[in-house]
């Protein structure tokens, strides 16, 4: 009896066996599941990084525009209850409010209309106490302005996403 190659009993091979083609597809499946399981931890970690990087750009933004002003101003008032309350400046002949309207920080000054300081994907409140307060120091010290600020990125229907942290500031008046 003659083997040629690719023979098996005398016989010419056909292709793969069932046995064969089932090993081999499960295979493919345990491979595409572990890319698959990869590709979502990645996304998650994207978006869940994205949000920080939101949510520490808006601070970036609003805190620095607060302590900005406080720094130039001559005096500072605050108003409106504690959990709500505004922060109005004195600077020069002009005057700066800061306040949160639904969930958006706003900046008016003079009589122009309110303008957003934050994201439309970020949500504003104060960090569990009032947003503005006012600390008199005793003498020689200045008074100063705390900011408690509490930020939450939020997009509707991904709660995966949802991240909210907490910034507090304090920053001297010139007076």
């Amino acid at each position: 009896m003659f083997f040629r190659i690719g023979e098996k009993n005398g016989r010419a091979a056909e292709g793969f066996s069932l046995i064969e083609l089932l090993l081999y597809v499960a295979i493919l499946s345990v491979i595409l599941v572990l890319v698959l399981g990869m590709f979502l931890v990645t996304g998650r970690v994207r978006a869940r990084n994205n949000a920080k990087l939101a949510l520490n750009e808006n601070a970036r933004v609003i805190l620095g525009r607060v302590r900005d002003s406080i720094l130039d101003s001559s005096s500072a008032t605050l108003g409106g209850s504690c959990g709500q309350n505004t922060l109005t400046l004195t600077i020069g002949a002009s005057s700066v409010t800061y306040r949160i309207t639904g969930n958006v920080f706003e900046i008016v000054e003079d009589a122009n209309p309110a303008k957003a300081l934050s994201a439309s994907s970020v949500r504003v409140g104060n960090a569990g106490s009032c947003l503005f307060t006012k600390l008199a120091n005793p003498a020689p010290s200045k008074p100063t302005v705390q900011v408690n600020l509490r930020l939450t990125y939020d997009t509707p229907g991904n709660p995966l996403t949802e991240l909210t942290q907490d910034y507090q500031m304090t920053v001297a008046l010139r007076q």
